[in-house]
């Protein structure tokens, strides 16, 4: 079923969003962070938050020029986002 939710960028994320995820997310030992993985990272605004909330995010991209706007993003915002360059449909 298409939704037109996703046509358009949101201003931001629900604030209610963070915590639910952090409920969800179980705690690690030694002090480790958390991993999120985003898969179609596009420009990043979700895991440069999670990153800032204290989490290692890995986001998989096809798109070189938002892989390039997340690197940059995140780099502002002083976090940082390991980007793989990939598709679900080919792989890594």
């Amino acid at each position: 079923m298409y939704t037109p939710l996703y046509t358009t960028p949101r201003a931001a994320y629900p604030e209610s969003i963070w915590s639910k995820i952090h409920k969800a997310t179980p705690p690690t030992s030694n002090h480790a962070r958390p991993v999120a993985v985003d898969i179609g990272i596009g420009t990043g605004r979700g895991a440069i938050e999670l990153a800032k909330r204290g989490f290692r995010v890995i986001g998989v991209e096809s798109s070189s020029n938002l892989m390039a706007s997340t690197h940059h993003s995140a780099a502002e915002a002083g976090v940082a986002v390991d980007l793989v360059p990939a598709t679900l449909e080919v792989g890594m």
